[in-house]
């Protein structure tokens, strides 16, 4: 996360906390409120474990955050019958259009819970294409997850590519 984001997002949450407990003091904190809040600083702050823009990287696109129960997703192929392989572009479309648009905080979330990914899925990468992210040389990136021979890891991948049928997108069957 840069400085200045950074710093806005602490400043926010410090501003917040004075008014937690001076509402402490008073009686008057909702518990629920603090949960709503802490969260929305962290979807604002759009802070990753793995951010991107430590390395120059530039946020193009995000989605919201909730956290996912791993047993309640399928892990699908975004190709219609007869295709190969299709270019990134198109791939992000078509998962949203099959609701199965994940960002990078869920791959992250998902690599905490690794344990709990089907094994069937350890041939295929898992692709979050609700987080984009322009590169320093211009091109487009989107965060996957591949099993590298005892565990799961996160790794950044063009959308310029060609994506196939090694390639899965996580949608939740709720």
């Amino acid at each position: 996360m840069t400085t200045i984001v950074a710093d806005e997002v602490l400043g926010r949450f410090a501003r917040q906390q004075n008014d937690w407990f001076r509402r402490v003091r008073e009686g008057s904190l909702d518990p629920e409120e603090v949960g709503r809040v802490v969260q929305s600083v962290i979807d604002r702050g759009h802070l990753f474990a793995y951010d991107k823009r430590k390395d120059g990287w530039k946020l193009v696109e995000d989605v919201d955050f909730t956290p996912i129960d791993p047993a309640k997703l399928d892990f699908i192929s975004f190709l219609k019958p007869g295709e190969g392989s299709i270019g990134g572009n198109e791939m992000v479309r078509r998962a949203r259009e099959l609701h199965a648009n994940f960002g990078q905080r869920h791959a992250e979330y998902l690599l905490e819970h690794q344990r709990e990914i089907p094994q069937e899925f350890r041939k295929y990468y898992i692709v979050f294409t609700g987080t984009i992210w322009r590169i320093p040389d211009g091109g487009l990136s989107v965060a996957c997850l591949l099993w590298d021979g005892g565990r799961w890891i996160l790794d950044f991948h063009w959308l310029e590519n060609d994506w196939g049928s090694g390639d899965r997108l996580p949608r939740s069957r709720e």
